[in-house]
């Protein structure tokens, strides 16, 4: 993968929201005792009810890095020059566009405090705030499949680019995710990369 080519990417994305139940551990903490997802207890990639948690068909996708700064200066010779810099905060983002009407979409978008499912369809708007939870993620070079990234983090995550419709458009809800401190985030880089 380390080479100077051109390569298009597809992605694949789950959301377990806090509070949501597994029964296959995350593989970098196999001992840990409670089967609901909590920012110490994630599902493992095998988990049975992974296809329960995709976000939809990932239509297009964009991770941003934001970094604030401060510079403080000093003289030299009558002018001022850049002393340092001094780093004040981070963040990544992921935002990502599916062409999948899913449930957790509409949990996202409206705020519902009820996992919806086949059998709970009601809720209240605005009864909930964006959904802490795991992203779990991989990406996979369009031409080869070979898997290019994949990872499992810890996010806030929200649906902001509104559910549009009407007329012969196809809806396509955007999902924000903004990582979040986690012990147990990671990511990986090439063809070796696992969930």
């Amino acid at each position: 993968m380390l080479d100077t080519k051109s390569y298009t990417l597809a992605g694949h994305n789950w959301f377990w929201p806090v509070g949501d139940t597994f029964s296959v551990p995350y593989s970098a903490n196999p001992d840990q005792g409670d089967t609901i997802v909590a920012i110490d207890a994630w599902p493992g990639a095998t988990d049975p009810l992974m296809g329960d948690h995709l976000i939809g068909d990932t239509e297009s996708f964009e991770w941003t890095k934001t970094i604030e700064k401060q510079e403080p200066r000093k003289p030299i010779l009558g002018r001022l020059v850049r002393k340092q810099v001094v780093h004040t905060f981070q963040a990544l983002d992921l935002k990502l566009t599916t062409n999948s009407l899913r449930r957790i979409a509409f949990e996202l978008m409206f705020g519902s405090a009820n996992r919806l499912s086949g059998s709970v369809a009601q809720f209240s708007p605005l009864g909930s705030y964006p959904k802490e939870g795991v992203l779990l993620f991989g990406y996979y070079v369009n031409e080869a499949d070979e898997q290019v990234m994949s990872g499992a983090i810890w996010v806030m995550a929200d649906v902001t680019g509104g559910i549009k419709g009407g007329g012969s458009d196809i809806v396509k809800p955007e999902f924000s995710f903004m990582l979040l401190d986690a012990d147990l985030n990671t990511m990986a880089f090439g063809s070796e990369s696992q969930l």
